[in-house]
């Protein structure tokens, strides 16, 4: 049956025609009862809510996709996928059966069939919980007005004051289940999330969700009917990776939860930094308006939870209670993510779902003057208010528009808690839902007051964040040159509200006491205290924001009013020296009244033992005094100054550490890994000490880094060419130890080989490195050359195979053929002794390694008899060849003749028996007077 669209101002003759059939049927005498309601209203009933939408008050006016259905089992049923129902199932010769959450299936059937007496048939099963149609959700939207650049909407809830706070957290996912979302739209494309789990274009399902391939959201769009879908503008039939947006309401939506802000192009998006889940579960009907199907939302909604969104936007609804969405919702509500929903703009009552779900915030629109906007929906299953009239955001093909609807308000609101939860993650949805209407602006929405948010207001009032409390002066452990002192501290948060200033006394009993009054963010204030007596005393300042919450800093400091403060100045605390003479500074302060004295300079060993004291009277009320002093011994040391005045107040400097290191590092094991121009040098060192690298020719290498292993890489280095290079180490303390070694690099002859282009290389190897073995890889035409008693010889690669490679020694030539892992032993200088190995160790990407080593090993036969002896081998083998073969001719020919005698002498006496035979009949015939025949 054809599907009849209510709504929108273009189905009044649609009207017109179901009103006639409906008053034939009144006419005729007939009933109307709830299932023909649903046959003579349109059965798309889920619709997004835009423009002058006019709602029939008949929970049977939905519209929905032909030929199929979704069917819950109950609990206690066991299903197991395709055709599992009953009798019902052969009789609908059942297209798919798709289980898409727990026991709900959703099922596609002939679209000649009709899906509303099914339904009613599936539901009145005994182990079926309820059966229904695949509603279709339409996007909340009115058409579009002219581009409005002012977003007013965004200072009206306070936007910009929350931003001083926070614009928003990467780890906030808004999932806009919609029309899909151009992803690739200038304002928005680096704010898609991005699932960094999944290859876009391999094909695979990398994190066996279910989906392939899915790094930016899904298409679950794919309807029974695509006549219905605007299809030259996109697809409907296929689910994919790809959730583009070929309508444009999702792409306005996803702009106004989160554009790129502060970015100098196209809009502002409230959260900043909150990422957007493109989850297009609508298509473009061919009727221009946006339509989402009940699976398609269901999918959505378990997709969104399985990929952990944090917020669900939900711009779309219809006149139905549809149990598959509610029943998906609320498994999102369990698992924590926060669900809006537009409450439509029919301008009545007449609860619209998903908004009128219990746990839906449910979102209402208003103007620029704080009036419910003319269109909005209003009752009491409307939760909260957001600015919903000439909302300017982004749109398909890169480009900007303004549009009206609750559609807008619901992802603005999506965006304001999307702050909210960047600050504050484990608030769940009524505390936030709560702290909205609590702090937002009341408003008169017909039947009820509810609030405009206010983004800013509300963050304040979540706000359980202690001010950040820092003393700035005086200093922690300070000596006042002064009995007046001013006492300053810091305290930043986002609504200071005051600060107390306290100060204690050795004994711990309360100073002073002062508090202010403070505003804003930041603040700075100063208490000043005077003539305060002598002695050692604690401070502290303690703020509260208008929240209660109280901050201060993590520790006291501390002040000695009338004494003596000392500082040290070198050598620096952990220093490190190898001058034995070693001059020691400090400087002491006193307290205007009293004059400095003395001073005492300390000196202990790493045992605690006291090896030097020194003292040196001086004068005034600041002073700088140098202590010298000479090691004998390596070790650690700590030092002190003590300073005294005329009051006899003494002043202590915290002990510094130095440590005495006359040692020079021991550099052992230098090695040289040279190759034709590069060569690593590495060595040991008995301490931590630094690298240097000095290589003739002016090379230089070097690292600070204070290690036990050196090891310097130095390029630049000229083919078989000799060098020296000398290896320097120095310690922390600046002792050095150095050594040297002499190295030549490897030859390299790079010559034009044939077929365009290519090269050949030739590898010199002589000394330790040859005796030791070198390996190299060997491609064809690659030589190895090298010295012998006998001269110089080289060995060259003809063929690689995959296992084998061919070989040929150029100076005798000898020819070889090696398979991997197989060595060859060869003399080249001398009949009595091998003077060369050569090995096969392997072979990739079409080159061989091969491995020659230089020997000297005494052979056990003498060449010549060896020689002798195989061409003796090689001609006897040749004659028993022949006497073989001649051998075969001579049987060959007995044979013959020995069967042709045997076929001779068989013939011969078959010849003789039968003469005999006819001979007995001759006789038997004169005996008997007649004659017979006999058959041979």
């Amino acid at each position: 049956m054809e599907s009849v669209r209510l709504f929108g101002m273009n189905d009044l003759g649609v009207r017109y025609l179901t009103a006639r059939h409906t008053l034939n049927k009144l006419n005729s005498g007939a009933g109307l009862g709830i299932w023909d309601c649903c046959e003579i209203f349109p059965r798309l009933v889920i619709f997004l809510v835009c423009g002058l939408m006019l709602v029939v008050p008949s929970i049977c006016a939905q519209e929905y996709i032909e030929g199929e259905l979704l069917v819950k089992y109950k609990d206690d049923y066991i299903s197991s996928g395709f055709s599992t129902l009953s009798a019902l199932d052969t009789k609908l010769e059942i297209q798919s059966d798709k289980i898409i959450s727990q026991k709900v299936h959703h099922i596609k059937f002939d679209k000649s069939e009709d899906v509303v007496e099914l339904a009613k048939k599936y539901s009145d099963l005994s182990y079926v919980e309820y059966a229904e149609p695949n509603y279709i959700l339409h996007t909340f939207e009115t058409p579009d007005d002219v581009f409005y650049s002012n977003q007013w909407h965004l200072p009206k809830i306070s936007s910009e004051l929350a931003w001083n706070l926070t614009t928003g957290n990467e780890s906030v996912i808004i999932a806009i289940i919609d029309t899909g979302v151009q992803w690739n739209h200038s304002d928005l494309e680096n704010n898609i999330w991005n699932n960094t789990d999944e290859d876009c274009l391999n094909e695979i399902d990398d994190d066996s969700n279910g989906y392939v391939d899915d790094c930016r959201g899904y298409d679950f769009v794919d309807i029974n009917n695509e006549s219905k879908c605007s299809s030259l503008i996109e697809d409907c039939n296929v689910t994919d990776n790809d959730p583009s947006d070929g309508h444009g309401h999702g792409t306005h939506c996803a702009g106004i939860s989160a554009a790129s802000t502060n970015n100098s192009i196209g809009v502002a998006g409230i959260c900043w930094n909150c990422k957007i889940m493109p989850l297009r579960a609508g298509y473009n009907d061919t009727s221009g308006l946006g339509s989402l199907s009940t699976s398609s939302i269901v999918d959505a909604i378990n997709y969104a939870i399985n990929n952990n969104a944090t917020i669900i936007s939900m711009s779309f609804g219809g006149s139905n209670n549809v149990s598959s969405i509610n029943n998906a919702l609320n498994s999102a509500y369990d698992a924590g993510i926060i669900l809006i929903a537009a409450a439509g703009n029919t301008n009545n009552s007449i609860p619209v779902y998903p908004a009128a779900y219990s746990n839906v915030i449910s979102v209402g629109a208003t103007d620029s003057q704080d009036n419910r906007s003319s269109f909005s929906n209003y009752g009491s299953w409307v939760d909260i208010a957001a600015p919903g009239s000439n909302i300017s955001s982004t749109y398909i093909g890169n480009s900007y528009t303004s549009m009206d609807g609750t559609s807008m308000s619901t992802p603005l609101v999506a965006g304001a808690i999307g702050l909210i939860k960047g600050l504050f993650p484990v608030r769940n949805q009524t505390e936030i839902l709560n702290t909205l209407n609590e702090t937002g602006t009341f408003l008169d929405f017909v039947t009820d007051n509810i609030s405009r948010i206010n983004v800013y207001d509300a963050i304040l009032s979540l706000d359980n964040t202690a001010p950040n409390v820092t003393l700035v002066s005086p200093v922690h452990n300070h000596v006042n040159m002064s009995v007046n002192q001013s006492f300053v501290c810091n305290a930043t948060d986002w609504q200071l509200a005051n600060v107390t200033f306290k100060i204690w006394n050795s004994s711990e009993v309360l100073y002073n006491e002062s508090s202010r009054n403070l505003t804003g963010v930041e603040n700075e204030t100063s208490f000043d205290l005077v003539n305060m007596s002598n002695g050692e005393y604690y401070w502290n300042c303690f703020v509260y924001d208008d929240e209660g919450n109280l901050g201060s800093s993590s520790s006291n400091f501390s002040l000695t009013v009338g004494g003596i403060e000392v500082v040290l100045n070198s050598p620096l605390n952990g220093s490190y020296t190898n001058v034995n003479e070693t001059s020691f500074n400090c400087s002491s302060f006193s307290d205007a009244a009293y004059e400095l004295t003395n001073v005492t300079f300390s000196l202990w060993n790493s045992s605690g033992s006291l090896i030097n004291t020194s003292i040196k009277n001086i004068s005034g009320f600041a002073n700088t005094t140098i202590f010298n002093y000479s090691f004998f011994d390596d070790g650690v040391y700590d030092w002190a100054c003590v300073a005294f005045n005329n009051n006899s107040d003494e002043g202590n400097g915290v002990n510094y550490s130095l440590t005495y290191d006359s040692s020079v590092p021991v550099i052992s094991g230098l090695s040289v890994d040279a190759s034709s121009s590069s060569a690593t040098i590495s060595w040991v060192t008995n301490e931590s000490s630094n690298s240097s690298v000095w290589v003739s020719g002016g090379t230089w290498s070097n690292s600070s880094e204070l290690v036990l292993n050196h090891s310097i890489v130095v390029s630049g280095l000229g083919a078989s060419a000799s060098y020296s290079c000398v290896v320097t180490s120095c310690d922390e303390a600046g002792n050095c130890g150095n050594d040297s070694k002499d190295f030549t690099t490897d030859e390299v002859i790079v010559s034009s080989g044939g077929g365009g282009g290519s090269t050949t290389q030739s590898y010199f190897v002589e000394g330790t490195e040859f005796r030791k073995g070198v390996n190299k890889l060997l491609g064809v035409k690659d030589e190895v050359s090298f010295n012998l008693a006998s001269g110089r010889h080289g060995l060259k690669v003809e063929k690689v195979g995959t296992d084998f490679v061919d070989i040929v020694v150029e100076s005798e030539p000898i020819y070889l053929t090696l398979k991997i892992g197989e060595e060859i032993k060869l003399n080249l200088s001398s009949s009595s002794y091998y003077d060369l190995v050569v090995r096969l160790n392997g072979i990739a990407s079409r080159k061989a390694n091969i491995s020659v080593r230089r020997i000297f090993e005494e052979r056990v036969f003498e060449v010549s008899a060896v020689e002798e002896e195989e061409v003796v081998d090689v001609v006897e083998e040749e004659v028993v060849d022949v006497e073989e073969e001649e051998e075969l001719d001579y049987w060959d020919l007995f044979w013959g003749i020995l069967i042709v005698v045997l076929v001779f002498l068989f013939l011969r006496d078959i010849k003789k028996k039968e003469i005999k035979r006819m001979k007995f009949f001759k006789k038997k015939k004169r005996k008997n007077g007649k004659s017979k025949k006999v058959k041979t």
